[in-house]
């Protein structure tokens, strides 16, 4: 594996494992873990009102993960996440 491929799975590794760890301990109270809240965007408008009321809880507390990253770094960051969930969802095992 080539280096900056490692560091990158790697670092993407770390950053889904600490990430879903601060999600279900933010939706616990909402007694959700972070699959159910995944479904809720996709089935109903019910569904819908309910992701957006949690996501105004959560929303603070989630705050502070981009707070010191400037937006262009943020833009280039989702543009880039746009670009793995495509090949994951289109390369699903």
């Amino acid at each position: 594996m080539k280096p900056d491929l490692q560091t990158s799975t790697r670092s993407l590794s770390i950053l889904c494992q600490l990430f879903s760890a601060r999600m279900a301990a933010l939706l616990e109270p909402h007694e959700l873990t972070p699959a159910q809240f995944g479904i809720l965007n996709h089935i109903t408008p019910t569904g819908t009102t309910q992701l957006i009321d949690i996501q105004k809880g959560i929303g603070p507390a989630l705050a502070g993960l981009f707070a010191n990253i400037p937006e262009s770094e943020l833009t280039q960051f989702n543009q880039t996440t746009s670009k793995l969930i495509g090949w994951l969802d289109a390369n699903r095992l």
